[in-house]
């Protein structure tokens, strides 16, 4: 018997699992659009097919025993068939890569503490080495953590997909759905022997039903980002992109009869890709969102983009090159956010100080937006129209009516952000 893990249970697992395969910081700005072999895909065998989906109860905790159980030599013999990169590949297919061990088992760390989840670490390997540990773990025990991680907002309940709900009512264990369109290829992954997840793409898709704009765009911004790992805006790491735009918009485009798709396909089309974090995304949204929607409307960058600077820049602040948070090549235009917390350091201060001179050696128009600027809506919208001109054409003045949108819509990201990366907000304001 299979279990399909889906919903909210799916998303947690998603986002344990990227920050536990995090990828550099510089790795991160060199990203370019197409960078597919980043993507869960990539790692785990694909399916679209529920087959044998486990139902009851009894079925669901036996198939999560059987995933949580890393000193089983029986399941430890399952894992390691499951890691074989031919295992369940065509004849004639190229082999996924499988990821280490460490890249699920850094779920208990990297996730606990900016997820909010009290998560269990693996026999014998220590919380604080958890997400260094040796890629000799047996798999089963780095999926096992990673899906006790999943599991732990949810009071232990699971959401889970099965084919048939008949006589059967939602309980401690498990919240059941049944999928009532046509899936498309690639929308489940198997993580560990029976045990398979929703991808990113689907699990878009479901949250559309039970989420408002907002708060589905900040989530998609977040799949196709890098949040920093653990918080910290100038780690090295930065969590593995799950996804990317085009592939939200390809996946809704064939997803057919699936509840909340319409709503997942329209919120596609204006998330951006390589957003570092959760502020990157609120000005974000409120700036390229269509202004029917509530945003600004302005013409879309590219976040985190990488400027190569000139001899002259060079030599002048010491840099070869900068990232941009928000950059308009053609019309040499740039926006930087200056956070109170990423950004208060003496060092820091030192560097954005040089790199802005570099970009202003270098001919760009550069836009910086403080905290409090974007959370003074009248400045804020000031800035950004101001930033939108040049970039852009002319738009019209922004009717009364628009005012009541864009709070809604600033509101409903903020609140996404507040419940599922509550570390964020301690020390900030209310």
């Amino acid at each position: 018997m299979n279990l399909y893990l889906s919903h909210s249970t799916a998303l947690r697992f998603w986002r344990a699992w990227s920050a536990a395969a995090a990828v550099p910081l510089h790795a991160f700005h060199d990203l370019g659009a197409a960078e597919a072999a980043l993507f869960p895909d990539r790692f785990f065998a694909a399916s679209e097919v529920l087959f044998r989906a486990v139902r009851t109860d009894r079925e669901i905790r036996e198939a999560l025993r059987r995933a949580a159980a890393p000193g089983d030599p029986s399941a430890a013999s399952a894992a390691e068939k499951a890691a074989d990169p031919a295992a369940s590949v065509a004849p004639g297919a190229a082999a996924p890569r499988v990821p280490p061990a460490s890249a699920v088992l850094g779920a208990a760390t990297s996730c606990a503490d900016s997820l909010g989840v009290a998560a269990a670490t693996a026999p014998g390997v220590p919380a604080a080495d958890a997400a260094s540990a040796s890629d000799a773990m047996p798999a089963t025990g780095a999926v096992a953590v990673a899906l006790r991680t999943a599991c732990c907002s949810d009071n232990g309940s699971a959401h889970v997909v099965t084919t048939s709900c008949g006589g059967l009512r939602n309980s401690t264990a498990a919240t059941r759905h049944r999928l009532g369109g046509a899936l498309p290829r690639g929308s489940f992954l198997k993580v560990a022997p029976g045990v398979f997840v929703c991808s990113p793409e689907l699990v878009f898709v479901q949250m559309a039903a039970s989420v408002p704009r907002g708060a589905l765009l900040a989530l998609g911004y977040e799949l196709c980002g890098c949040y920093p790992v653990g918080g910290d805006r100038a780690g090295a790491l930065v969590r593995r992109p799950l996804t990317a735009p085009r592939r939200l918009s390809a996946f809704a485009a064939r997803a057919t009869g699936l509840t909340g798709v319409t709503a997942a396909r329209a919120a596609a089309k204006r998330v951006l890709a390589k957003s570092g974090s959760i502020m990157e995304t609120e000005v974000s949204i409120v700036a390229f969102s269509s202004v029917a929607q509530g945003g600004l409307g302005l013409v879309p960058p590219k976040l985190n983009e990488p400027v190569t600077l000139s001899a002259r820049a060079k030599e002048a602040t010491g840099l070869s090159r900068v990232v941009c948070d928000w950059l308009w090549p053609e019309a040499r235009v740039a926006v930087e956010y200056d956070g109170r917390d990423s950004h208060a350091s003496p060092q820091q201060q030192a560097r954005d100080a040089r790199k802005r001179d570099a970009l202003r050696i270098d001919g760009f128009d550069l836009t910086v937006i403080t905290s409090s600027q974007f959370h003074h809506v009248t400045q804020c919208t000031a800035l950004l129209l101001g930033v939108g001109r040049r970039v852009g054409p002319r738009k019209r003045k922004l009717s009364a009516e628009h005012v009541p949108r864009h709070l809604t819509l600033r509101k409903q990201v903020r609140a996404h952000h507040r419940e599922h990366f509550p570390f964020r907000f301690k020390k900030s304001r209310p």
